[in-house]
C-alpha cells in the first residue's frame, strides 16, 4: 500500500489482484500471492505495486526509467565460454536499505532463481556493496583449489572445491558445476573475490544496512535470461526511488552495455483485438486500456496501434499476448459471458 500510494482494504486488494490474474490468499497482515510463470516482473512487492498502480488508474502509461553510465566495466575472459559464457551487470546508486527492502530483494532473487533462471542453471544473481569493489571487474575462471576466500555466512576461508563440499549453497547447487575442469569466478582489479557463480558470494562484498551503492551481476548460459533478470531486478529497485546506472561488458571481440531499458515496440490490430475478446472498442479506447496496463502509445494509424512495452515485460511474444492484456485491462468481470 505504501508503494501504491493508497490504502486498500484486503478484500478490495484481493479482488483487484484476482482480476490481474494473481491469486491472493490472506495470511494475517500479509498476502500470499500465486504468480503465473509468464510474469516474473510481478515477483516482488515493487513489481506488483507498479502493475496495480496502472490497473487502478493511479499512474498510467509507460514507466520512465532514467539510466546513466556508471563508468564500471566488466571484462569477460575467454575461459568462461565453454562453461558459463554470459554476464549482465548494473549499478544502483543512492540506496537506502531497510529491513523491508532487503527482504524484498532476497525474495525476488530467490523467486527469479527458481523460475526464470531454472534453479540457477540458466542464470544466477549476485548483489554486492560497490564500495567494497575496485573496478574493473573480471569475469574469469579458476581451478577448483587455486584460490581461497571467505564465502558468505562463513568465518573461514575455503577453496571453491571445499565450498561445494562444505557450504550449504555448495551442497545444494554444486551439481550444476559437476565435471567442470574450471569454475567461474568474479574478481575486482585488486583480485578481491566477489563470487563463485552460481554458488556463493564472498563475505567481504556483503550488502549491509550501510550500503549506499549496489553492484548487481547475472551470469549464466543464456544471455537473454541474464538480461531479463537484471532488468526485472533493477526496475524494481527504481520503484523505491533509487538511481540506475549501466555497466559496460567487454567480451572478446564485442562490447555491450547492460541493462537495456528501452521500451519494445509492438503492433496491435484493434479489429483483431475486438474479435478475440468480443468487444467493439475504438482504437483510442483500446489505447486508454493499454495505458492502464503500463504501455506507452507511440502511434495510432487506422486500426493499428503501435504500443511501447516496458522493458521488464519479457513475456510478450505474440500479438495475442497484447490482446490478453487488453482483456485484463478492460476487466474480465465486465465481459458478458456467451455460449460458444
Amino acid at each position: 500500500c505504501k508503494l501504491l500510494g493508497r490504502r486498500l482494504e484486503q478484500k478490495r486488494l484481493c479482488e483487484r489482484l484476482g482480476m490481474l490474474g494473481v491469486e491472493a490468499e490472506v495470511a494475517g497482515d500479509e498476502l500470499k500471492l500465486e504468480i503465473t510463470h509468464n510474469r516474473p516482473d510481478l515477483l516482488s512487492p515493487e513489481g506488483m505495486a507498479r502493475a496495480l498502480r496502472g490497473f487502478l488508474g493511479i499512474e498510467v502509461g509507460l514507466p520512465d526509467y532514467k539510466l546513466s553510465a556508471s563508468g564500471v566495466m566488466v571484462e569477460v575472459d575467454r575461459s568462461v565460454k565453454p562453461i558459463r559464457p554470459c554476464i549482465a551487470a548494473g549499478v544502483v546508486m543512492n540506496v537506502k536499505l531497510t529491513d523491508e527492502i532487503v527482504a524484498s530483494m532476497m525474495q525476488v532473487q530467490e523467486k527469479l532463481h527458481a523460475s526464470l533462471c531454472r534453479n540457477r542453471r540458466r542464470g544466477s544473481i549476485g548483489v554486492y556493496d560497490l564500495d567494497t569493489i575496485k573496478p574493473p571487474v573480471r569475469y574469469t575462471t579458476t581451478l577448483p583449489d587455486a584460490i581461497r576466500f571467505v564465502p558468505l555466512e562463513f568465518d573461514r576461508e575455503l577453496t571453491p572445491a571445499e565450498i561445494l563440499r562444505e557450504h550449504p549453497k555448495g551442497i545444494e547447487y554444486g551439481s550444476i558445476m559437476r565435471g567442470w575442469p574450471r569454475y567461474p569466478l568474479l574478481v575486482d582489479s585488486q583480485d578481491v573475490v566477489l563470487s563463485v557463480p552460481p554458488i556463493i558470494n564472498s563475505e567481504s562484498t556483503r550488502v549491509t544496512s550501510k550500503t549506499r551503492q549496489l553492484f548487481i551481476d547475472i551470469t549464466g548460459e543464456d544471455e537473454r535470461v541474464a538480461n531479463q533478470s537484471l532488468t526485472i531486478l533493477m526496475t524494481g529497485l527504481a520503484e523505491r526511488g533509487f538511481e540506475l546506472q549501466s555497466v559496460a561488458v567487454e567480451y572478446p571481440g564485442r562490447r555491450v552495455r547492460t541493462p537495456d531499458l528501452r521500451p519494445r515496440r509492438h503492433r496491435l490490430n484493434a479489429r483483431k483485438a475486438n474479435e478475440f475478446i468480443g468487444l467493439n472498442l475504438k482504437p483510442k479506447g483500446i489505447a486508454k486500456i493499454a495505458e492502464r496496463m503500463r504501455y506507452g502509445i507511440a502511434d495510432i494509424w487506422g486500426d493499428t496501434l503501435t504500443l511501447l512495452a516496458p522493458p521488464y515485460r519479457s513475456d510478450l511474444m505474440h500479438e495475442v499476448d497484447l490482446i490478453e492484456d487488453i482483456a485484463i485491462g478492460y476487466g474480465y468481470d465486465q465481459l458478458e459471458p456467451t455460449l460458444p
